[in-house]
């Protein structure tokens, strides 16, 4: 009867580090839930993240683009500028001339 009492305890006890058990396992899946709740918020983000990152990418190719036209125009003008240079050397030379002639 003693050793049946003894064993009774013993299961009581064993029970109870079950349920124990049982709470501890309840809380890590709860804590499990939580971490793949934030991977998920974590990997919207990026994916957000990478959406930007790709339109900054192809404004800055646009802008490039814009940057390329505008040197290519300051080319006109330098070379437009150059042969007003050399028209108005042409001007001042056909001056020299009158001038000379003015004097004869």
């Amino acid at each position: 009867i003693k050793s049946a009492g003894a064993m009774i305890k013993s299961a009581g006890a064993m029970i109870k580090s079950a349920s124990a058990m049982i709470k501890s396992a309840g809380a890590m899946i709860k804590s499990a839930g939580a971490m793949i709740k934030s991977v998920g918020a974590m990997i919207k983000s990026a994916g957000a993240m990478i959406k930007s990152a790709s339109a900054m990418i192809k404004s800055a190719g646009a802008m490039i683009k814009s940057a390329g036209v505008m040197i290519k125009s300051a080319g006109v003008m330098i070379k437009s500028a150059g042969v007003m240079i050399k028209s108005a050397g042409v001007m001042i030379k056909s001056a020299g001339v009158m001038i000379k002639s003015a004097g004869v």
